[in-house]
């Protein structure tokens, strides 16, 4: 829990859940570039977070 309290933890997985949201809503909308700029996003801050999670074990 302490972990998750860390600003940087915290902010990374609120903008991979952006990210995750994005796609799930542009996708079935069929706009592709965008739903692709929120695959980016999310996973970009996914690899933030496990690096963060990392280095703070």
């Amino acid at each position: 829990m302490k972990r998750l309290l860390n600003s940087k933890v915290l902010s990374n997985l609120l903008w991979m859940v952006f990210g995750t949201m994005g796609v799930l809503i542009y996708y079935p909308k069929q706009e592709y570039w965008i739903a692709g700029l929120m695959v980016i996003i999310a996973t970009l801050y996914a690899i933030k977070l496990v690096k963060s999670i990392r280095k703070n074990a």
